[in-house]
C-alpha cells in the first residue's frame, strides 16, 4: 500500500509578537498563499492541510484559506500536538510534514529529498 503523505501547516493569527502574521502580504500574495504556493511544487506530497485554531479569533484565516480552496482542519489552540494527531487521522497521513504557517520560504525539493 502507498504511503500517504501529508503536509500540515499549523497556522493561526493570535501571535502576541505579531498579530495576523500569516495574512500579511508580502508583495501581492500573503504568507499563507506563499506557504500554500511553495508547497504545491512538491512532487511527493499528496495532501496539504492546514491547521488551525478553531475560536472565532481565527475566523478571518479560516475565510482566507476557503477562498484558497486548501484543506482546513480547526482544532485546539493549546494543544498543538492534539490538533496535529486529530488532523493526520482525518486525513489518513502515513508520513507528516510538518510546516509553520509562518514558513513563507519552505523549500520542497528539500521536502521531496527527506520523504
Amino acid at each position: 500500500m502507498a504511503k500517504k503523505i501529508i503536509a500540515i501547516v499549523q497556522s493561526r493569527t493570535t501571535s502576541t509578537r505579531f498579530p495576523n502574521k500569516v495574512l500579511s502580504k508580502i508583495g501581492k500574495n500573503t504568507v499563507t498563499q506563499l506557504v500554500f504556493k511553495r508547497l504545491k511544487k512538491s512532487k511527493l506530497i499528496n495532501d496539504i492541510v492546514f491547521t488551525i485554531p478553531s475560536n472565532f479569533r481565527n475566523n478571518k484565516l479560516f475565510q482566507h484559506l476557503k477562498k484558497l480552496d486548501v484543506n482546513i482542519f480547526r482544532g485546539s489552540e493549546n494543544n498543538v500536538l492534539d490538533r496535529y494527531f486529530r488532523t493526520a487521522t482525518k486525513f489518513k497521513a502515513s508520513i507528516i510534514v510538518r510546516i509553520t504557517g509562518d514558513c513563507q520560504l519552505v523549500n520542497t525539493d528539500t521536502i521531496d529529498k527527506m520523504t
